[in-house]
C-alpha cells in the first residue's frame, strides 16, 4: 500500500459514477483501491477505476490512468504531482518476491518491494521516464525556459533528488508559460 492507513477520498469509476467521499487506500501491488464500509474493507479492481484522489497528512494526491511510456502502461495509475503544460508524474508500484533469500541467512521470506518511477510530460509529447531524480535528467526533459529554471533552482536551493523540490521547479516552469 502507498499508505497503510485509510484516508478520505473520492473514486471515479469507468462507468461514469463518482463516489461520495469515503475512506480509501491505494494498493500499489494490485493497482486497486480498498475502501471501508462500516467495519469491512472492500476492494475495487483498477480496471473499474478511471481516477481517484485523497488527502493524507495534509497533502492532496491525485491518480489517473491513460499515460503510455517506458515502463508505464495506460492501465497503470500515476500520481499527478504537478499538472499543467509541463506535468510531473509518479508511478508507485510494488513487486512481490516469493521465497526470497535474505543476505547472510538460509531463511527464505516473502518480500514486497515498493518503488516510484518519475516521468515528465511536456505539452503533447509522451511522458519521458526519469531514470533517477537528478539535475541533468530533470533539466534535459524540460525543453523550455532553461536559463530561468537554472536561476530559480540556484536561488531556491532546489534539491533535484527531492520529489517536492522538483515539483516546485516544475510549478514555477508552468507559471513562465502563462
Amino acid at each position: 500500500y502507498m499508505f497503510d492507513e485509510f484516508y478520505e477520498g473520492v473514486v471515479e469509476l469507468t462507468n461514469g459514477h463518482t463516489t461520495q467521499p469515503l475512506q480509501i487506500r491505494y494498493n500499489t501491488h494490485e493497482q486497486s483501491i480498498d475502501f471501508m464500509s462500516g467495519n469491512l474493507a472492500f476492494n475495487v479492481e483498477g480496471e473499474n477505476i478511471e481516477s481517484f484522489h485523497f488527502t493524507a497528512n495534509g497533502k492532496e494526491y491525485t491518480f489517473i490512468k491513460g499515460y503510455d511510456a517506458s515502463r508505464l502502461s495506460e492501465d497503470d495509475f500515476v500520481e499527478v504531482v504537478v499538472d499543467g503544460e509541463v506535468k510531473f508524474l509518479a508511478r508507485h508500484h510494488t513487486s512481490f518476491f516469493e521465497d526470497s533469500a535474505s543476505y547472510g541467512s538460509a531463511t527464505k521470506n516473502n518480500i514486497y518491494r515498493s518503488d516510484v518511477t518519475y516521468y515528465v510530460k511536456v505539452g503533447d509529447k509522451s511522458p519521458e521516464r526519469l531514470r533517477s531524480l537528478n539535475k541533468r535528467r530533470v533539466m534535459n526533459n524540460i525543453d523550455r525556459f532553461e536559463d530561468e529554471l537554472e536561476q530559480y533552482a540556484d536561488q531556491n536551493n532546489i534539491d533535484f533528488s527531492d520529489k517536492e523540490d522538483v515539483a516546485r521547479l516544475i510549478r514555477y516552469c508552468n507559471t513562465l508559460g502563462e
